[in-house]
């Protein structure tokens, strides 16, 4: 009788292994940090990275001609109303307004606000998801472009901030190169066990082919 070997990838070793139990992650925050940005374990302790100090620039600075800005704690951003946006390890705060009573101003400057620091807290590495909703992706591709524009950047193309790459996804959502090559391996690690299970299906469907071939060989006798 013909056997059947199943084959895994050890997500260890990258090698090939026939017990399943080799599948188990040994060493979490290696694989992790191989996998950049947790994309196979995405749900994180959203109050941790809240509580986490953000990683910024050493300095600021701007470049227009690569497209990037280097944010650094204590930096004073000039936005909508007459608000201004500081940058603190902790989160960015709004401030000033020229009108007291225009609280519409003062709600889309707390949503560039908000919008900045989670992505100061992605390209530090303390935030992995900077979303968990299709209107929470929205309103944060919304402050990002709304505070990039006032930085000076163009995000209707690829921009760094801090040091990371991001750029628009399929769905219109901003992404970073850490999160894209992420995904990217996982796709590939996916299509690669679907590979090994179709070749492990070849042996049992030429059986059965056989099988069937014998029986009506059979029958005709």
């Amino acid at each position: 009788m013909m056997q059947s070997i199943s084959s895994y990838i050890n997500p260890n070793t990258r090698a090939l292994t026939s017990n399943y139990k080799n599948t188990v992650i040994k060493d979490k925050e290696a694989y992790n940090g191989a996998m950049s940005q947790h994309l196979l374990n995405p749900v994180e302790d959203l109050a941790q990275a809240l509580k986490t100090p953000i990683k910024l620039a050493k300095g600021a600075s701007l470049s227009r001609q690569n497209n990037s800005v280097n944010i650094a704690e204590g930096q004073s951003i000039r936005v909508n109303g007459g608000h201004v946006l500081t940058v603190t390890t902790h989160g960015v705060e709004v401030s000033g307004g020229d009108n007291p009573y225009d609280t519409e101003s003062y709600v889309k400057a707390q949503r560039m606000a908000d919008a900045l620091a989670s992505m100061l807290r992605n390209a530090g590495g303390t935030m992995t998801t900077v979303a968990h909703s299709k209107e929470e992706y929205a309103r944060y591709t919304e402050g990002i472009t709304d505070v990039m524009s006032y930085l000076g950047i163009d995000t209707s193309k690829d921009f760094t901030v801090n040091g990371m790459k991001y750029s628009k996804n399929k769905d219109g959502w901003y992404e970073s190169e850490a999160n894209s090559e992420a995904q990217t391996a996982y796709e590939q690690l996916k299509a690669n066990n679907r590979t090994y299970q179709f070749a492990d299906e070849k042996p049992k469907n030429r059986l059965l082919i056989l099988v069937i071939i014998t029986f009506k060989q059979y029958r005709r006798v």
